[in-house]
């Protein structure tokens, strides 16, 4: 690293990064969840079969490997050793080591939900039950379109409170250790 960057910027390109790559596969995997659940493809009415392979080779796949990209985050950051001048941002590591661990937790959790309603609805659509397209695009206990949509924003919100708490318990151990080392120096 050239001397003249500050240490701290290469840790905010690094959580810049994976920041995008949890986006990015967040918006993937939501849209390929909608076209499960509404059996809508842009103006194409997809077929049970279809939605079960979109099911099984797109969504499935991208939420097993969202969850090993959590766990390989989480299993990083416990192992991480930071260099000469960022010592001080040791206390950060375990509190974004535990959040990552939780964030691998709650998506396999929110997977088997999504999963369970997933096929379910592709079930009752092989059925020919008269309420699936019903169910496929409004909530079925208050008849609002676009609940689907608004599960997606919970999901969402999820993971960015749970960043949130990670780097607020980091920065507080941060503060604490960097107040020791003030208090230990007088």
């Amino acid at each position: 690293m050239p001397p003249n960057v500050p240490p701290w910027i290469p840790l905010i390109a690094a959580a810049w990064a994976v920041a995008n790559i949890i986006l990015s596969a967040t918006v993937a995997l939501y849209e390929r969840r909608e076209t499960v659940i509404t059996g809508q493809l842009k103006d194409v009415t997809l077929t049970p079969g279809h939605r079960w392979l979109i099911f099984f080779c797109d969504w499935l796949p991208m939420n097993i490997g969202l969850i090993a990209f959590f766990g390989i985050v989480a299993v990083a950051l416990r192992y991480l050793k930071f260099e000469e001048g960022l010592e001080g941002l040791e206390p950060l590591r375990i509190p974004a080591s535990y959040s990552f661990y939780a964030l691998s937790a709650l998506t396999l959790l929110l997977t088997v939900c999504e999963a369970l309603f997933m096929a379910r609805s592709i079930s009752r659509h092989e059925a020919g039950s008269p309420e699936a397209s019903q169910t496929n695009t409004c909530d079925s206990d208050t008849g609002t379109p676009g609940a689907t949509i608004q599960s997606s924003g919970v999901s969402s919100a999820v993971v960015i409170f749970s960043l949130g708490a990670a780097l607020l318990l980091g920065l507080q151990s941060w503060l604490s250790s960097v107040s020791d080392q003030d208090n230990a120096a007088e």
